[in-house]
């Protein structure tokens, strides 16, 4: 494989990989999951879009096209064909988590594409990634940002995850559907793109089995809650790691017993708790 462009807006990045496509050119975005979505690396970190390297001419003669085609005033910094010396800046970025979303945009190209991603508010983008006629993933856009995308996972038809954005492009949650049965179980919530809270419902009956708090992106806390809504379990982290909690013991509602947990979770010790430490 051979890289052809680099770029640090992702939005780009997948446009051009399907006005590759449309010529024959299977091309790949490498980068995309190192990006600020988990925190690892900053947003204008730059993607590679990479192709055969037998194609590699006929890419970048038609990323050269579309880069003539582009917009006047369309300030974005890029280069192609080698790797970019210092970070790209741009008004128009995509937000961190925009490396969920994939454009798939028939027959239009270059300057026409640029157009249609920027400005048709409400339109959505649909891609079928195993080639069966039936839409994997479409990513709903609202002006030129993503408001949300929805994907079939498990290619059966059915929507089983639901990612959405704020409007200004951080995420602000993840709705998983994980036994592909029609519920969405879990919901992560986002603030300034890292994890805030988690939330399961088993049953799907609405109301919330487990919690899961984080700060700063590592989970702090753990909950369990009965059908009352009573919490029944807790599990405090430190560094991601459990280190001690309390359990209802008698499911009367009410934490009666102190765990401590070693690095791996496994339970060390157990005592009673007091009667005013547990009420």
């Amino acid at each position: 494989m051979k890289i052809v462009h680099q770029t640090t807006n992702l939005a780009d990045a997948y446009l051009l990989r399907d006005l590759l496509a449309q010529a024959g050119i299977q091309a790949h975005v490498q980068g995309e999951f190192l990006r600020g979505a988990v925190g690892e690396l900053p947003a204008d970190t730059p993607v590679s879009l990479m192709v055969p390297e037998a194609q590699a001419l006929e890419a970048r003669g038609i990323i050269a096209d579309w880069e003539r085609s582009r917009p006047e005033g369309d300030d974005v910094q890029e280069e192609t064909g080698a790797a970019a010396t210092a970070p790209a800046s741009s008004g128009r970025g995509a937000s961190t988590l925009q490396i969920l979303g994939a454009l798939s945009l028939g027959a239009l190209c270059g300057g026409a594409i640029v157009w249609a991603i920027h400005n048709r508010p409400g339109d959505n983008i649909a891609r079928d990634y195993d080639g069966d006629g039936r839409i994997d993933e479409r990513t709903y856009l609202a002006g030129e940002r993503v408001d949300r995308i929805e994907t079939d996972r498990n290619r059966d038809g059915r929507v089983d995850q639901i990612v959405r954005y704020r409007a200004n492009g951080d995420a602000h949650s993840v709705e998983l559907d994980e036994g592909f049965d029609g519920r969405f179980e879990i919901v992560h919530r986002y603030r300034d793109n890292q994890p805030m809270e988690s939330s399961v419902d088993h049953d799907g009956d609405g109301a919330i089995d487990m919690r899961f708090v984080h700060q700063s992106g590592v989970i702090v806390l753990e909950e369990a809650l009965d059908t009352n809504a009573r919490v029944v379990r807790t599990i405090r982290y430190r560094g991601g790691v459990p280190v001690s909690g309390e359990f209802d013991a008698d499911g009367d509602g009410k934490l009666d017993t102190a765990r401590t947990y070693d690095a791996i979770g496994e339970i060390v010790a157990s005592r009673p708790l007091g009667p005013a430490a547990a009420d």
